[in-house]
């Protein structure tokens, strides 16, 4: 019914909009700021926060959508106030998440520029492949094709709080497992190659 599938695919392709947009910007976010980082000693992770910054302002600009949609099917709103505190935490696990993973992509596409256009093409095989335009009950019986997606809980837990009035504890312990991952990685990468990639510009 469109008023499930409505409100469902507003706040999802919003979600998916911040997702997409911060992992293709990342990849030039190093190359970009070429001459501040050879005129001044500035930390690498201060153009990847400012990044986000940005992105969060812009998905800022983009919520009236998904509000109109809620306005005129009021009943998919479960979630309530409390509902939207915790849409807002998720948007924080979130935005954390992506701090790490455009700071990888950032590192790795300096080295190879052509990574780049690999994950454009893997984000769009990612949209499909994400609970955005059709619904996780779709695949009953066939759930582990959208649980091992990190995407899907990405979404979910900005999703779910707002639609279906629950606090999603198995997406948000996968995401932080991810997270921990992430950070020792990424805390590798910066320590071996930190002074490299003022060379890979």
């Amino acid at each position: 019914p469109l008023k499930q599938f409505l409100p469902y695919f507003a706040l999802s392709n919003v979600c998916w909009i911040f997702i997409s947009t911060v992992i293709a910007e990342s990849a030039t976010v190093i190359t970009a700021a070429e001459g501040i980082i050879r005129q001044i000693k500035i930390p690498v992770a201060t153009l990847f926060f400012r990044m986000i910054w940005k992105n969060i302002i812009i998905l800022a600009h983009l919520l009236p959508i998904p509000i109109v949609i809620f306005l005129l099917f009021p009943d998919a709103f479960r979630g309530g106030i409390l509902g939207v505190v915790f849409s807002l935490v998720g948007l924080i696990l979130l935005s954390t998440f992506l701090y790490f993973v455009a700071s990888l992509v950032g590192i790795l596409c300096t080295r190879f520029r052509d990574v780049a256009q690999l994950i454009g093409s893997a984000l769009q095989m990612i949209f499909l492949a994400t609970p955005i335009l059709w619904q996780k009950n779709l695949l009953q019986g066939r759930e582990i094709l959208y649980e091992v997606n990190i995407f899907c809980h990405l979404i979910e837990v900005v999703r779910a709080p707002i639609l279906e009035g629950v606090w999603p504890f198995q997406s948000i312990l996968i995401i932080l497992s991810v997270i921990l991952i992430l950070a020792l990685f990424l805390s590798f990468m910066e320590e071996r190659y930190r002074k490299s990639i003022v060379y890979w510009i």
